[in-house]
């Protein structure tokens, strides 16, 4: 009896530890893989791979219907599902082409894909990919290539 209750004490003490520790780790795993997501990214995807992915989707989505533009939220390159396990896969949007606004600005912005992840608090962190003429508008927007920015 003496070592039943011993060890429901025992047990009482370190479900809660293991519990909470457990969503401690998680927690943080989150925030790491959240704080390196470009890291990550550059290790797995090129400028290239993502420049050909967002602009053949751009094309192909001009003749969407309704229901398909479901479908372009879960789109995503596969090789980006490794970067962001913990936090889950990116929010997929297109930007439409946009028309000069003022008359000194010559040319409108070009459509472009944005991919999305947020974790709040902490933010979000996105790319914004569109062809090499594509310029992101964000001062702290870190290019990859010539159409390619991380704005983290």
């Amino acid at each position: 009896m003496r070592k039943l209750l011993k060890f429901l004490v025992v047990l009482s003490v370190l479900f809660p530890v293991l519990i909470i520790g457990g969503c401690l780790l998680q927690m943080s795993l989150r925030f790491s893989q959240f704080d390196n997501l470009e890291i990550r990214a550059k290790r797995v995807i090129t400028a290239a791979e993502l420049q050909s992915w967002a602009t053949n989707l751009i094309v192909e989505s001009q003749s969407y219907n309704a229901d398909q533009w479901h479908w372009l939220r879960t789109n995503y390159p596969a090789q980006l599902r490794s970067v962001s396990r913990w936090i889950g896969g990116p929010h997929v949007s297109m930007m439409p082409a946009t028309e000069p606004v003022a008359e000194e600005q010559k040319d409108g912005r070009p459509a472009y894909m944005l991919l999305g992840w947020s974790i709040k608090p902490t933010g979000d962190a996105r790319f914004e990919i569109g062809p090499t003429n594509f310029v992101s508008i964000h001062s702290e927007a870190h290019a990859w290539a010539p159409g390619v920015y991380f704005i983290p």
